[in-house]
């Protein structure tokens, strides 16, 4: 059995918390705040009570690891599968590249289709000036 001592933020005490521990450190707290029932009945009862829960939770862990467990090998074989697209993905980037040195060729085949007086012409277009 655990208890820990909550504080406000300016440090007064606030209350405590009881819990139940198991060995595995999975903690079980009554209800909602795992604070003692305020009459004295109750509170004497409450860690009776709390031990008579442990059984259920510990089959309900036990059943939630099974399941989990049991999924296992199905995640694995899922996380060792080739990716289906993977070829498709390096045809792409492939046709990708081939695509990109395409264009280059083109814009330095136009590059050198403009000829010198062509360029200089364009360049060197006379501006009016108004006036």
């Amino acid at each position: 059995m655990l208890v820990r001592s909550e504080y406000s933020i300016n440090g007064t005490f606030d209350r405590n918390t009881f819990f139940v521990e198991g060995t595995s450190g999975l903690k079980y707290r009554c209800g909602l705040t795992g604070a003692l029932p305020l009459g004295f009945v109750e509170s004497a009862q409450y860690p009776q009570a709390t031990l008579n829960k442990l059984p259920s939770l510990i089959e309900k862990q036990q059943k939630t690891v099974e399941r989990i467990e049991s999924e296992i090998p199905i995640l694995q074989d899922i996380v060792g599968r080739q990716w289906s697209k993977a070829d498709e993905l390096v045809k792409l980037k492939l046709e990708c590249k081939e695509l990109q040195r395409k264009i280059d060729e083109s814009l330095k085949d136009a590059e050198r289709s403009l000829t010198p007086s062509e360029t200089t012409a364009a360049e060197y277009e006379p501006t009016t000036k108004a006036a």
